[in-house]
């Protein structure tokens, strides 16, 4: 019995390495394909293209987002620090910042004797927290919402970022959910390239290369036509199925995958994992909780 047990030791660990061997070359065998989120990558900075609603209100209300620094580093901190506003005394005390599920924060203000919520970020994310329209006594009505949705969607294909802005006053230390807020309107960002990172990108075969971010779809398009000029950008729109086979088949064909939160990410890169030998591209200090760590591109 010893005897049999000393010559089948070798032939099981033969077989394991064997299956090791095999593995490692199957994953080898993997093509390459590159997911790039172009946020704090791709973009260096933003400046303010235009205002959609009340101007003043609008300014004023993005230069106090600004000046609330939650001091997280957060994809919005970034975003606003970069923005030429004029400087101004801080109209409140910041208590606490809560982000929103893509690239949004609450940020809750003390001002006088009331307390602020205000909220910035994707009319994804703005918008369902809105119950009244700009003077803050009628609903914001239908009409008006698909109205900013459909500005917001356009203005991401022709090179902008829109953010939508509302707010609320509390009187008290009360907790202020996202919810019931008055609507201001949109502020369009314009971003600033950097022309080395497009360089970098460039030499990579555009096939093998999908944009996976925080971003809006029209807005992935567009860069993507700005990195490589010779890909037709025919303004491409986000999946809005929560069926597993759809969405797979979706990022299966897309070359972007925009406003995509941290779940959808991580889940687009495990599915890609199984045929790809994927790397990850990004600024975006979410994406260190992805299956693959991001990486730089020299």
């Amino acid at each position: 019995m010893e005897g049999l047990i000393f010559w089948l030791v070798p032939v099981a660990l033969l077989i394991v390495f064997i299956l090791l061997v095999l593995r490692h070359q199957h994953d080898y065998a993997k093509a390459p394909l590159t997911l790039v989120e172009p946020l704090n990558f791709t973009i260096k900075r933003w400046r303010v293209a235009r205002f959609i609603g009340g101007e003043s209100q609008l300014k004023a209300m993005l230069t106090t987002a600004k000046q609330a620094n939650c001091s997280t580093q957060s994809n919005l901190e970034i975003l606003l620090q970069s923005l030429p506003l004029e400087s101004a005394r801080p109209s409140g005390e910041l208590l606490r910042c809560q982000p929103l599920p893509l690239l949004g924060e609450q940020k809750i203000i003390a001002s006088g004797e009331r307390i602020l919520s205000l909220l910035i970020g994707d009319v994804t994310e703005v918008l369902p927290a809105v119950k009244y329209s700009e003077n803050g006594k009628s609903l914001l009505t239908a009409e008006l919402r698909s109205e900013h949705e459909r500005v917001a969607a356009t203005a991401s294909q022709h090179g902008y970022l829109p953010l939508a802005i509302a707010f609320r006053y509390v009187h008290g230390m009360a907790l202020i959910e996202p919810k019931h807020h008055t609507y201001l309107g949109l502020v369009l960002l314009e971003p600033i390239l950097d022309d080395g990172s497009l360089k970098r990108l460039r030499t990579l075969r555009q096939d093998r290369v999908k944009f996976l971010s925080v971003l809006p779809a029209g807005l992935l398009g567009w860069l993507r036509a700005k990195v490589w000029q010779t890909e037709e950008f025919t303004g491409i729109t986000s999946s809005n199925t929560d069926h597993p086979q759809e969405k797979e088949a979706f990022w299966t064909q897309s070359p972007v995958i925009g406003s995509a939160t941290l779940r959808e990410r991580y889940g687009a890169v495990r599915f890609f994992q199984h045929s790809w030998d994927c790397r990850v591209i990004s600024g975006n200090a979410e994406d260190e909780q992805l299956p693959v760590r991001p990486t730089k591109l020299h």
